[in-house]
């Protein structure tokens, strides 16, 4: 496995880097290019949770893909769209390194977890505009998810907003309505956002499910494929729902909404 962990690049980029998580490829195995995952862990847009990192990237590279991991701007580093412009370098990286990494540069997919999961919906729904593009440096489709796995994410500045992540993305203590609509990734689902898999627990206390109701809601009206599941019981923040990624929580570990995993990858499989 060739696992390191690299700037993203300079200026504005400086701030962020990439944990590559790529399959060697020995000569007597199979080599037909793999998908790829860019996975994008939770926080609140305060910090990177490592329980949505690292662990997630292995469960997917054991499903066969190739995986990396980006830390992203947090705190005052993060006025919107300074994640928004790593995530697009970011996947721009994976398509570049599609070669030498034994990627398939059509099958680039994104996870996010709770405010990576705003982040994934951001990059889902806004990868096109001119001003995201020019500003990271991308052109095309190289930032463009394939796919988007969106787990119990933050999606809508809303009555049912997690609002430590809208002050961050704004930079503000009490963001104006102009800006949780901007922040607000159903309100840009457009015939250009790719197809998404939701995940969330009906009982999630601090990002209510309602966040994945909405954008399940605007996926349907535009009519963008998508596949979601609503858990009845559990905690936020379960990321893999195992032992593993339990920090000795046992609020964390629910074997009946650990099969999200698999679902997921089997919704992968699809494309």
């Amino acid at each position: 496995m060739k696992c390191e962990t690299l700037a993203l690049g300079e200026g504005i980029f400086a701030n962020a880097t990439l944990t590559t998580y790529v399959h060697d490829n020995p000569e007597d195995c199979l080599h037909v290019p793999r998908p790829a995952m860019l996975v994008l862990p939770g926080g609140g847009y305060a910090y990177c949770s490592n329980r949505e990192a690292e662990p997630i990237a292995l469960a997917y590279m054991q499903a066969g893909m190739n995986a990396y991991v980006l830390r992203y701007s947090c705190e005052e580093k993060a006025l919107f769209p300074q994640p928004l412009l790593e995530a697009s370098r970011a996947m721009k990286y994976i398509r570049d390194h599609a070669e030498s990494d034994n990627t398939d540069p059509t099958r680039v997919f994104v996870i996010g977890f709770s405010a990576g999961g705003h982040l994934a919906s951001a990059l889902s729904t806004c990868w096109h505009r001119e001003e995201i593009q020019a500003a990271a440096g991308v052109s095309g489709e190289e930032n463009k998810p394939t796919g988007a796995i969106l787990s119990y994410a933050v999606i809508s500045g809303g009555v049912n907003r997690h609002q430590g992540t809208f002050c961050r993305l704004s930079g503000k203590t009490d963001p104006s309505d102009k800006d949780l609509s901007k922040y607000s990734a159903e309100l840009n689902v457009d015939e250009h956002t790719p197809p998404c898999f939701l995940w969330h627990t009906a009982a999630d206390p601090v990002v209510p499910v309602q966040n994945s109701l909405l954008m399940a809601s605007a996926l349907a009206v535009k009519k963008i494929p998508f596949e979601l599941h609503v858990f009845p019981r559990g905690v936020h923040g379960l990321s893999l729902c195992t032992e593993e990624t339990s920090v000795g929580n046992p609020d964390l570990i629910k074997p009946d909404v650990a099969p999200w995993l698999p679902l997921s990858i089997t919704w992968l499989r699809s494309f």
